[in-house]
């Protein structure tokens, strides 16, 4: 009976949660410098970011500090009205950042009105906005803009 050879993934020994949370921002840190290139820019884009947990935010930081790395751009987008200034992990994350001398743009966009809403609708479907009019008017209403 032939014994199978190790192979190097097997010399890889189990870590602590702390452990293993950096050992993945490490590995994903080289995966993103590998893919983006001068060449082959990246371009990251997250939502909803007041609902990331603090792992997710600490990945998004080592991607962001990242020195080595000009050819990775990171936009985060999420609601301010549900991130306060000082105690939210996001609010909390970003200021890190910004000690860190990361340059951070901070662009505020405001709801949309009923207009812009039905115009969209419209695009979208396809058809006419006085037919789309009354959607827009409950969208509007349900998500205020």
């Amino acid at each position: 009976r032939q014994q199978k050879k190790k192979t190097s993934s097997s010399n890889i020994k189990p870590t602590g949660s702390v452990e293993g949370q950096n050992r993945f921002n490490y590995i994903f840190r080289s995966f993103v410098q590998v893919i983006s290139q001068p060449a082959h820019p990246v371009c990251l884009c997250i939502d909803d970011l007041q609902w990331a947990d603090a792992s997710s935010l600490e990945l998004l930081k080592t991607l962001a500090t990242d020195k080595v790395n000009s050819s990775f751009l990171l936009i985060g987008c999420y609601r301010d009205n549900e991130v306060d200034n000082g105690n939210h992990p996001l609010a909390k994350q970003i200021q890190n950042m910004e000690e860190k001398n990361v340059h951070i743009t901070k662009i505020s966009i405001g709801n949309l009105d009923e207009s812009h809403i039905n115009r969209m609708i419209s695009d979208t479907l396809g058809i006419s906005r006085r037919f789309t009019s009354s959607l827009s008017k409950l969208v509007h209403k349900k998500t205020n803009g």
